[in-house]
Parts: C-alpha cells; sequence; structure tokens
C-alpha cells in the first residue's frame, strides 16, 4: 500500500488527507496541535465559489507602491527580498495581463467546489455546518461599490449572480452586521478540519500528536510528503 505524511491538520490538510485516504493510500495526519487550531481557526468559515478574480490584476500591480508604502496596506516587502522575488514579479505582471482567462479557470474550478465539499460533509456528518445564503459585501464609504464595478461585471460575465442592495436591507437579511459574529465563523473553521480529520482517524489514518489516540511518532521514511 502506498504510504504519505501530510503535514497540517487545517481545513486544507484534513481534506488532502481523506482524499488520498479514500484513493488507497495510507495516511499520516501531522500536527504540533488539534486539528483546525492554527490558520483555520482564523477564517471567515464561508466558500467565496463567486470570488473568481484573479489576484494578479492591471489595478493591483498599479496600487504597488501604495500597497507598500502605506502604514495600513496588507504588502510588507524587505528590500533584501528584491533579487529573489524578481522572477516571481515579473509572472505576476504577465498574469494581470490574462484576467479574463484566470477568472474563467477560476470559476470552472470553483463551480464544483459544492459537490466536492457534501461529498466530504456526508463523511464526517457535518452537513449541519453548511447555510447556503449567499455573500454579502458591505462598504463603509457611500463610494465603496463603484470602486469595484470591474470586478462585479467580471464576475456577471462568468455567470455569477450579484445584486446591490441598500445597507437597510443588507441588515435585515444579516442583523449581525456592525458587530463582530466571531462564534458562528469559528464554530464552522474550527469544527471543520476536526470533523475531517477524525473521520480519516476512525478510517485508519495515523495522527501526530494533537489528536485522539496514541500519537505516531519517529522517523518516516516516505516518497510523498505533502505540506498544503
Amino acid at each position: 500500500m502506498s504510504e504519505a505524511v501530510v503535514v497540517g491538520a487545517g481545513v486544507v490538510g484534513a481534506c488532502c488527507a481523506l482524499a488520498l485516504q479514500q484513493r488507497g493510500v495510507a495516511v499520516t495526519l501531522v500536527d504540533r496541535s488539534a486539528p483546525g487550531e492554527a490558520c483555520s481557526f482564523g477564517n471567515s468559515g464561508s466558500f467565496g465559489v463567486g470570488l473568481i478574480a484573479p489576484h494578479a490584476t492591471p489595478g493591483t500591480v498599479r496600487r504597488i507602491p501604495q500597497l507598500w508604502c502605506g502604514r495600513d496596506e496588507p504588502l510588507a516587502l524587505n528590500l533584501r527580498h528584491l533579487p529573489a522575488i524578481f522572477s516571481w514579479g515579473r509572472r505576476f505582471i504577465a498574469a494581470s495581463r490574462r484576467v479574463d482567462a484566470l477568472a474563467a479557470a477560476r470559476s470552472a474550478l470553483l463551480s464544483r467546489a459544492y459537490d466536492a465539499w457534501d461529498e466530504l460533509f456526508d463523511l464526517a456528518a457535518a452537513g449541519d455546518l453548511i447555510k447556503s445564503a449567499g455573500m454579502i459585501f458591505a462598504f463603509s464609504h457611500e463610494d465603496g461599490p463603484q470602486r469595484i464595478d470591474w470586478l462585479v461585471s467580471l464576475a456577471r460575465r462568468h455567470g455569477v449572480v450579484i445584486e446591490r442592495i441598500s445597507g437597510d436591507e443588507a441588515r435585515r437579511m444579516n442583523p449581525s452586521l456592525g458587530a463582530i459574529n466571531r462564534p458562528l465563523a469559528e464554530s464552522f473553521s474550527y469544527r471543520c478540519p476536526r470533523d475531517l480529520s477524525y473521520v480519516c482517524h476512525r478510517s485508519g489514518g495515523m495522527s501526530q500528536p494533537g489528536f485522539p489516540g496514541p500519537p505516531s511518532c519517529g522517523d518516516y521514511d516516505l516518497k510523498r510528503v505533502l505540506m498544503p
């Protein structure tokens, strides 16, 4: 029997471990803590199947200086790393000229996401975690929606249904708007990888060290190590 180690028991690692196990691979799922307690724990707990726009867009490229220099912006870059990322930067800029093609590829991939998730949630008897309610994008400024007109147009071209509503309508649909709704997000983000990891464990998958049952420690002599 083939063997594999999956490093990381977040939602991606748990899904990879289960998929390998279903294909007859003996899986060891490794994490320093219990499943879902790291990156997945802080996730929003939503499926962005309509978020088909790629990260590399002409607008993103134009904003790189602002993103880099702004105090509250998300881009941090050490000047010493510039030579190492030069090749990646060229590919990023080249990709920004292929927005429609990349969006089409993302749309084709994400269109199968719900069916794939349903399979896994059936295995974990965790269907109660899923609620099909769409997504709400809320803006704090009046001109916010206009700033993403290009994104809305791109998504609609690929079949994503988008409706513009008022702030009052959004609050009626989701009364938690304006407040932090952490308990619901954490319930999904923690339980999802935890339940999927335990299915893998109960089906014979070995685990280390933050899982129920005895940990499997020591050296591994394997051909495949997956680090999601």
